[in-house]
């Protein structure tokens, strides 16, 4: 998977790779729209041809956002393949 710090994501500004993992990476990112860093899981394109892991990953963002803390920083997370979001952002 290509590192995406620098670049712009799904309407993100990837701003650093936090961690990979079995799924793909996370990075901190900046959503401009409403100016918040939030945590960019980003699904490996191998994976996101696999519907059972497309399936897992959604989950996983419904998961993320319903232990959110804050709805300042919610988790978002994306597919490598398609450059779109698994699931509406948390606004």
């Amino acid at each position: 998977m290509t590192n995406l710090e620098g670049q712009t994501f799904a309407g993100y500004e990837v701003l650093a790779l936090l961690g990979r993992g079995g799924m793909g990476a996370v990075y901190k990112a900046r959503q401009p729209l409403f100016n918040r860093f939030i945590a960019l899981k980003i699904m490996s394109a191998e994976l996101a041809t696999d519907p059972k892991f497309v399936r897992r990953f959604k989950r996983e963002v419904a998961a993320a956002r319903s232990c959110s803390l804050s709805p300042t920083a919610p988790a978002t997370m994306a597919t490598a393949r398609t450059g779109r979001e698994a699931a509406p952002a948390v606004t």
